[in-house]
């Protein structure tokens, strides 16, 4: 597919005026049941990281005063090998931009090296959809990516890299039980 095209848009009348979307994926790794993702986007792809970088470079061309690019997408870090060369190509091109990664997974990849190069390469906000700290939880939901984590090391160490960290919490999934209310208030 041919790169978004922004040419009838006069950029600096929108909020973030030199923000630019943007997506690494469609689709969804995990396979919750309360979501509509996985019916929206049956199965998962991602573009790569090369294509990614390239539309970056493509847009910074035609739109030279960007400086942040948002990814719009169902799980940003759904591929984290191509999430890692993204980074490699933005810090070896010195590309000097912002980026975030909005609808992340806690997944147990998601450590301090690969926190040190996105932030060396420009990413300063992860929104994770965690749901609930109780794994038995997540995993009758479907969200099974995540449970090999630690989520507190997780959160700790993309804290300590100096990334903004947003954690999306829900409240009354089907089968929590006061312990997993509880737990989720202490967490």
């Amino acid at each position: 597919l041919p790169f978004a095209d922004f040419s009838d848009f006069d950029l600096r009348t929108y909020f973030g005026g030199n923000a630019l979307p943007t997506y690494f994926s469609r689709g969804c790794i995990n396979k919750c049941v309360y979501c509509t993702e996985n019916k929206f986007f049956p199965g998962f792809r991602n573009r790569s990281g090369q294509r990614v970088f390239d539309e970056i470079v493509y847009q910074l061309s035609r739109y030279p005063e960007t400086r942040y690019f948002r990814m719009h997408d169902s799980v940003s870090n759904g591929n984290v090998k191509e999430l890692e060369r993204l980074c490699d190509l933005l810090i070896k091109n010195r590309i000097n931009i912002k980026f975030n990664l909005e609808n992340a997974i806690i997944r147990e990849e998601m450590g301090s090296g690969l926190y040190s190069k996105l932030k060396e390469a420009g990413c300063d906000i992860i929104g994770y959809g965690l749901e609930s700290p109780a794994k038995p939880l997540l995993r009758s939901l479907g969200k099974s990516i995540c449970l090999g984590a630690d989520f507190d090391k997780v959160i700790k160490e993309g804290a300590q890299a100096k990334i903004t960290m947003g954690i999306n919490m829900m409240f009354g999934l089907p089968g929590e039980t006061a312990s997993d209310y509880n737990g989720q208030i202490d967490f």
